[in-house]
């Protein structure tokens, strides 16, 4: 989409950095605060923040395109960012053996993820049942 969210719990956008007007240059990395949500055991919830100059990820940001995703640039092309609450020994990203490879799937189509256990996006509904 082109339209920026107008309320931050509320809004809803996937809007690219490249709709928004910024060029691949203004981005060096990215950082994601992110929540999981266990669907069977509320209390499995963890908070993990990381960040990450992956190539694949600042061009999904960029434009949306996942194709430079690799599940070896997630395993490893990032680092912790700790804050209050949050749960370092989350399975993702570290055991990422999957991602997405859409040309317009950004970060709302299961970017990465687990096979089997744990998957992850962008407040949408994951391709895998809403796993």
């Amino acid at each position: 989409g082109t339209t920026m969210p107008q309320d931050p719990t509320t809004g809803k956008s996937h809007m690219s950095l490249q709709d928004a007007g910024f060029t691949r240059s203004d981005a060096l990395q990215l950082r994601f605060f992110c929540t999981s949500d266990h669907l069977d055991d509320k209390s499995q919830q963890r908070h993990i923040s990381f960040k990450t100059d992956n190539k694949g990820a600042l061009n999904a940001a960029w434009s949306g395109d996942q194709r430079q995703f690799s599940a070896d640039g997630w395993a490893n092309g990032w680092s912790y960012v700790t804050g209050e609450n949050e749960t370092p020994q989350s399975v993702i990203p570290q055991k990422t053996d999957g991602f997405s490879t859409s040309n317009g799937g950004g970060f709302w189509l299961d970017p990465f993820y687990q096979n089997e256990t744990a998957y992850w996006t962008v407040k949408g509904t994951t391709s895998t049942g809403g796993k």
